[in-house]
C-alpha cells in the first residue's frame, strides 16, 4: 500500500509540466517605434504572396477607409494608409496553416491637401526603423498601396 500511495503521489509531482505554451503570437506584434498605430485602424483588404513567404495587411484611418469602400482611387487629403508585411510562419495549434510571423516592413502612405504627390515613409528591421526609398521605389510603392482594392466586408 506504501508503494502505491508513493508511487501514486510521484507520478502526480513530477507530471506536471511548468513549461507553457504562449498562445498569443508576440513576433507578430508591432513595436511602439511606429507612431501612428495602424493596427488600431480598420482593415481595407490582405494579400499573400507565396513566392515571397509574406502575408500584408492594409489598414487605413477612417478617411482612407471611406474612400477605398466607395472604390475611389483618388485620396482626400488627411487620408493614410499602412501596409503591413508579415513572414509567414507555420502554425503549431493548426497542421498546415501559416500565420503571421516577425514583422517585415511597415510602409505609410500619407495624403496632405496641398501635397502633389503623397508622402511615403517605410520601416524596415526589427527595430522598424525608418529606411530611405528611391524615389522611384516611393513612387512603384505608392502606387502598389493606392491601387490595392478593398475586400469586401459584411
Amino acid at each position: 500500500m506504501k508503494y502505491i500511495l508513493f508511487l501514486s503521489v510521484n507520478i502526480l509531482l513530477f507530471s506536471c509540466s511548468p513549461h507553457k505554451v504562449a498562445r498569443i503570437n508576440t513576433a507578430a506584434s508591432l513595436h511602439d517605434t511606429v507612431l501612428l498605430r495602424p493596427h488600431e485602424w480598420k482593415v481595407i483588404t490582405s494579400t499573400i504572396q507565396t513566392g515571397s513567404k509574406t502575408m500584408c495587411t492594409l489598414y487605413g484611418n477612417e478617411t482612407a477607409v471611406n474612400t477605398a469602400r466607395k472604390g475611389g482611387s483618388q485620396y482626400p487629403g488627411g487620408a493614410l494608409l499602412t501596409l503591413v508585411t508579415w513572414k509567414q510562419q507555420p502554425d503549431d495549434h493548426w497542421f498546415g496553416a501559416l500565420i503571421p510571423g516577425e514583422v517585415e516592413s511597415v510602409e505609410q502612405v500619407q495624403f496632405t491637401a496641398d501635397a502633389i504627390s503623397p508622402l511615403y515613409k517605410k520601416y524596415t528591421g526589427n527595430e522598424l526603423r525608418e529606411s530611405p526609398a528611391s524615389e522611384v521605389e516611393a513612387q512603384q510603392r505608392t502606387a502598389y498601396i493606392v491601387g490595392c482594392r478593398a475586400a469586401v466586408m459584411p
